[in-house]
C-alpha cells in the first residue's frame, strides 16, 4: 500500500497541484524539498557552472530554479486544499515578514478530515521514522532560516552591508588553498560568460 503511494504520490507530489495534503503529508513534502534546495542544489550549481558551457549551464540553472520555486507552491497549495481554502494563498510565501507565519500556520493547523471541495485529503502512510526524521530536520530548517534572516536584517538596518567584501575574504582565505586559487579567479575564467 505504502510503495503504490509512494510511486503515486512521487509524481504528484511536486508536479501537480490538484488535491490535497493532510498536514503529516505536507510536513515530509516540505522537508524533502527544503533539504533538496539547501544540500543539493549549491552541489548542482556547482557542477553545472564546472561542467557546462557558460549560456548552458545558466539555463539549467534557471529551469531548476524556477522548477523548485514551483514544487514549493505546488506543495503549499495542496496543504491549503486541506485547509479547504484556495491555493492562491500561497502567494503569501512572498511576503518576506508573513511568509514564516504563513508556514507555520501550514505546519501547525490541522486539517479536515472529511472530503471537501478539493477532494479526499492525502494521508502520510509511510515509516514513522521519516515523519520523525522530517519534524526534526523543520525545527532545525526553522532555526537556521531565522537566524539567517536575523543577520540579514541587523545587517541592513545598521548599514555593516558595506563590510560584505571583507567578510567573503575572510571566507576565501578559510578555504584549502587549492579552492583559493579557483575562487579568485574571474567569472569568465568559470566559463559563465563565454
Amino acid at each position: 500500500m505504502y510503495e503504490e503511494s509512494l510511486k503515486s504520490g512521487i509524481k504528484d507530489f511536486f508536479f501537480n497541484a490538484q488535491g490535497r495534503f493532510s498536514r503529516e503529508t505536507f510536513i515530509v513534502a516540505y522537508s524533502a524539498l527544503s533539504l533538496f534546495a539547501v544540500i543539493v542544489s549549491p552541489l548542482f550549481y556547482m557542477l553545472c557552472g564546472l561542467l557546462l558551457p557558460g549560456f548552458l549551464a545558466g539555463l539549467i540553472i534557471l529551469i531548476y530554479g524556477v522548477y523548485l520555486l514551483y514544487a514549493h507552491f505546488v506543495i503549499c497549495i495542496k496543504r491549503l486544499h486541506d485547509l479547504n481554502l484556495t491555493g492562491w494563498l500561497s502567494i503569501l510565501t512572498f511576503c518576506f515578514p508573513l511568509s514564516f507565519l504563513f508556514i507555520a500556520y501550514l505546519v501547525i493547523q490541522k486539517g479536515r478530515a472529511k472530503s471537501n471541495k478539493y477532494g479526499k485529503p492525502l494521508n502520510y502512510t509511510g515509516p514513522s521514522f521519516i515523519l520523525n526524521a522530517s519534524y526534526v530536520f523543520l525545527i532545525l530548517y526553522a532555526i537556521f532560516v531565522g537566524v539567517i534572516s536575523y543577520f540579514f536584517v541587523k545587517g541592513v538596518r545598521t548599514g555593516s552591508t558595506s563590510n560584505t567584501g571583507q567578510g567573503v575574504q575572510q571566507v576565501i582565505n578559510a578555504l584549502p588553498k587549492a579552492y583559493q586559487k579557483e575562487v579568485k579567479k574571474p567569472p569568465e575564467a568559470w566559463g559563465f560568460y563565454s
